[in-house]
């Protein structure tokens, strides 16, 4: 579903998604967010989320942003521009018992951004080590390869958790 409201451009919510060469810009803040396409899933059941040659950019915040989701594939496509990060599969559940799991990210090129690529929580981990950190990983199975991270603000690539691979 669309939103004007709240400075989404598009707005996800289900168990399948299956976008292709799809381009997501300009979403900007106004009250909050400002993010290209926002992917906010339920973890407890089963999903399959394909985003392929999608570009994400210029947005406000993130380009693409995922909360609590598994089985999600970004194959291709890039993130430049944003204000925050270029893409982002995040956990926020302060419980930790949604997770990130799953993942697949292949080809992906996110430059000048203010963070290319971030997954998980790592902002939060080790604070708190009965909640964060290792024993009780947001992320988990992540795969990356082919990705190309340059000229971000701040970092390139920024990981949390557990079996996260890059190649």
């Amino acid at each position: 579903k669309s939103s004007a409201n709240g400075g989404i451009a598009v707005y996800v919510e289900g168990t399948q998604t299956n976008l292709s060469n799809c381009s997501f810009s300009n979403a900007k803040s106004g009250t909050s967010n400002g993010i290209g396409l926002f992917l906010n899933t339920p973890y407890a059941t089963t999903q399959q989320h394909t985003i392929s040659d999608c570009s994400f950019k210029d947005n406000d915040h993130s380009g693409f942003r995922v909360n609590d989701g598994s089985n999600i594939s970004v194959n291709g496509g890039g993130a430049s521009g944003n204000g925050g990060v270029g893409l982002s599969l995040n956990n926020n559940d302060p419980t930790f018992a949604s997770k990130i799991n799953d993942c697949t990210i292949t080809g992906f090129s996110s430059f000048n951004n203010l963070n290319g690529i971030t997954i998980g929580n790592p902002s939060a981990d080790n604070v708190d080590l009965t909640r964060y950190g290792h024993g009780n990983e947001e992320a988990n199975r992540v795969a990356i390869s082919n990705v190309t991270c340059y000229d971000n603000e701040t970092n390139g690539l920024v990981l949390s958790g557990r079996y996260i691979s890059v190649s």
